[in-house]
């Protein structure tokens, strides 16, 4: 899969300020050529592995980020796969009560095994918080078949190892189905927004928050951000092989 490839001068994060410079020296061009190339779900067997960690993320009002780099100390990866198969499920949202029942742990066992995997991506978060960026990593794993997000982008920083990890913000697939009030408050919730959040930023009750996220469940059959995502990744990978079905059938070519 080609994939473009750009110089950046220097990122922002999520308030506008740029990243703090991180000091990596240049690797090999076969080692990042190799992060270079990779799909979108090799992206995340390479976090997951350890060759590369997370070192900050961004979102704007059409993309959202990831920001890696070569991994300074080798073995970074969750102690056991366990723990990174049990946070790609959780990240493609599965109640975190429903899988730590159906693994037999409480809770509170999955909640910190789930953190743990997250600290040995470079992540210091809530599951519920995880960086956009990287739950579409995960989803695109989950998906499988090479599945590409929407928009996904590799641009290096002209400075040192640093790669931007680019994707199109999934919930766009929805902004036909929702009103523009609907989807203003789908975004936000996608970005981590809490509902007490959301009624400061819109400034509005609780009352009308919790409405509107009704509202988008009826139409959706969900509102809870991490269903969301892995919602609208299975409609662009379904998109995606529709399309690619049709070209095989015009061009007598066999479906597997």
């Amino acid at each position: 899969m080609a994939l473009a490839i750009e110089s950046l001068l220097f990122v922002r994060h999520d308030h506008g300020a740029p990243l703090p410079e991180m000091v990596f020296p240049r690797r090999g061009e076969d080692e990042l050529a190799g992060i270079r190339a990779a799909s979108a779900g090799e992206i995340w067997e390479q976090l997951v592995q350890g060759r590369i960690t997370v070192l900050g993320h961004a979102e704007d009002e059409s993309h959202a980020s990831l920001f890696v780099g070569p991994a300074l100390r080798r073995g970074q990866a969750p102690e056991r796969a366990a723990d990174a198969a049990m946070l790609r499920t959780l990240l493609t949202g599965v109640a975190q009560k429903a899988l730590a029942l159906d693994l037999g742990i409480a809770p509170s066992t999955a909640s910190l095994r789930a953190a743990n995997a997250l600290r040995a991506l470079g992540v210091e978060c809530l599951v519920k918080a995880t960086p956009l960026a990287l739950v579409v990593f995960a989803n695109a794993h989950a998906i499988g078949g090479g599945f590409s997000p929407p928009g996904y982008k590799v641009i290096q920083s002209a400075q040192d190892a640093r790669l931007e990890l680019r994707v199109l913000r999934p919930e766009v697939v929805f902004r036909e189905r929702l009103t523009a009030v609907e989807y203003e408050v789908l975004r936000a919730v996608v970005e981590g927004y809490t509902h007490e959040q959301l009624g400061t930023k819109r400034d509005r009750s609780q009352r009308t928050i919790a409405n509107q996220l009704h509202s988008i469940a009826i139409k959706l059959g969900t509102c809870h951000r991490l269903e969301c995502i892995n919602l609208a990744l299975r409609l662009f990978a379904a998109g995606e092989r529709s399309r690619s079905n049709k070209l095989a059938l015009e061009h007598g070519v066999a479906i597997p």
